[in-house]
């Protein structure tokens, strides 16, 4: 619908409103909304609409918290199946404006949606006009994930609030770290019958309703943003890449803010696993939008298949930089920023499982050993990971969680934990580092291929 069948539509529901629930209006404001919306045929210029629904609001005579949810829509009113271009200008630069800035005073809004990505980067691109709404705007930040602790007491919750029929264990295991997710997944899982292949189940949701879900919050705001934009959000999730500030346009920076963290280097990166993977199922290296999934995608969870990621890019980048060939390519070259921080994390965090032994002078001699060793694994581990998917699209092996969690099991850390230090220890060098350490080992690849 255009923006003014869009804008008429709105205008009956809020006289439906006031009709229902008694509000207290002026009579002649409510009189003039009613005979703007009797009319037979909508105007074709939304103002008029537009204007009936601002006088009604102001004539309301009690306060109001008004929760406008979906409010995505508000600004991408379609025409023939197309997005009406002029009438969405006129909703976010005129109607949604002006009820924002200099709406009743009695009126406090609450803005939500599905896509609120498309719903910032709308308030961003309001002119200012003497006021920029988008620096005046209060946000509630919820954390995009839950803890661990969090989602056991959710899952005790929902065994009691189930029963007698039992909630199978491991859906908390698989499910990501959501209790939006895990509440829909838990009883979804009982109405189709607790089917035994608890991981067939999940890869199944997470093929259909997590994506869809996740490409309902992106598509609206990424579809419409310059390539150059979505390459952007996808350094985001790239590790030892990241995205400088300015690459961002300012409504989607506004709404990614709460999800990120900016390293000492000045770039910004998505500060959980779980984020990071659903921006790398979204889009093609490219920055070209996907439309469908395999569930093979899915044998893996999503921070195991984040922790691949960073597993595939510590080998090439600890090979590149402390590898056999390390000496010869470094001579004579001061190494990259951020080189001391990345082996002081290899060192003093992976190669023991008591960081005292390395704080003994006596024992200094047998680092090298250690991280020569420990970087020969890292590039076997990477080696392995790049022929499987979804790095090889064409390999009919499927992401081996084993070679992921061998090295954290051997050092007894939690995988989240480990990956959580090697994700950080990448983020300390500088981007170009990283892209230099893929290339070569790519070039490799090719040597042996």
């Amino acid at each position: 619908m255009g923006a003014s069948v869009l804008l008429h539509d709105l205008l009956e529901n809020l006289l439906e409103w006031v009709r229902e629930e008694g509000v207290p209006v002026q009579a002649s404001a409510l009189q003039a909304a009613k005979e703007v919306a009797a009319q037979p045929f909508p105007s074709y210029n939304p103002g008029v609409p537009g204007r009936a629904i601002r006088s009604l609001l102001h004539a309301v005579e009690v306060p109001v918290l008004v929760l406008c949810d979906e409010v995505q829509s508000l600004f991408l009113p379609t025409l023939g199946g197309e997005l009406d271009k002029p009438g969405s200008e006129y909703i976010r630069d005129c109607f949604m404006k002006y009820l924002l800035v200099h709406g009743p005073r009695t009126m406090l809004w609450c803005i939500t949606g599905s896509s609120m990505s498309q719903t910032w980067i709308s308030i961003a691109e309001m002119p200012p006009n003497g006021f920029t709404v988008i620096t005046s705007a209060y946000t509630i930040a919820l954390p995009a994930t839950s803890s661990p602790d969090h989602l056991s007491l959710v899952m005790e919750d929902l065994r009691e609030e189930l029963l007698p029929r039992e909630v199978y264990p491991l859906l908390l295991q698989l499910c990501p770290p959501s209790v939006a997710l895990l509440t829909v997944m838990a009883t979804e899982w009982l109405d189709v019958g607790a089917q035994e292949d608890v991981k067939g189940f999940v890869r199944h949701v997470l093929t259909t309703k997590l994506m869809e879900e996740s490409m309902k919050e992106w598509r609206v705001g990424l579809a419409g943003l310059p390539l150059a934009q979505r390459l952007a959000v996808l350094d985001l999730a790239s590790v030892g890449v990241g995205a400088p500030d300015v690459a961002l346009h300012t409504g989607l920076r506004r709404f990614l803010i709460p999800h990120m963290e900016k390293t000492a280097n000045g770039r910004w990166y998505l500060r959980d696993p779980y984020q990071r993977q659903i921006v790398r199922l979204m889009m093609h290296e490219d920055g070209t939008l996907r439309d469908s999934w395999s569930e093979d995608e899915f044998s893996a969870s999503l921070e195991q298949q984040d922790s691949g990621w960073t597993l595939l890019r510590l080998g090439e980048t600890a090979d590149y930089l402390l590898g056999p060939m390390a000496g010869n390519r470094w001579r004579g070259k001061k190494l990259p920023d951020g080189t001391s921080e990345f082996r002081e994390e290899l060192q003093s965090e992976w190669n023991s499982r008591s960081l005292t032994w390395y704080s003994a002078e006596k024992n200094r001699r047998d680092m090298d050993s250690h991280l020569a060793m420990l970087v020969f694994y890292l590039r076997l581990g990477r080696n392995m990971l790049v022929h499987m998917k979804p790095w090889d699209a064409k390999s009919n092996t499927l992401l081996d969680v084993g070679v992921i969690e061998a090295l954290p099991s051997v050092l007894d850390k939690p995988i989240v934990g480990f990956y959580g230090d090697a994700y950080k220890a990448l983020r300390a060098l500088v981007s170009n580092t990283v892209k230099e350490a893929k290339a070569e080992a790519e070039a490799k690849d090719t040597e042996k291929d």
